[in-house]
């Protein structure tokens, strides 16, 4: 049992970021949901895409340099703090 506790914990943090599917979820929301204009939810999607991407390279050369778990801390606050 512990094993697969470490196993979720070194992983939780890193699968959390780099997938698109979330972003897809949230054009499906608008489009539907808000009924926004699907070019604008297009357009709004693809232009969070494009800025969020370049940002893991940045945070990961980041972590490079100081310490994974002080960017994985301020990441998790970070959320705490919007929710």
């Amino acid at each position: 049992m512990f094993v697969v506790l470490c196993r979720l914990g070194l992983t939780a943090g890193p699968d959390r970021g780099w997938s698109p599917i979330p972003e897809f979820d949230a054009l499906f929301y608008r489009q539907t949901i808000l009924k926004v204009n699907p070019q604008t939810a297009n357009i709004v999607t693809t232009v969070r895409l494009v800025l969020g991407r370049p940002a893991l390279v940045l945070f990961g050369a980041l972590s490079e340099k100081i310490s994974r778990k002080k960017i994985m801390l301020a990441g998790s606050w970070f959320a705490g703090a919007a929710v």
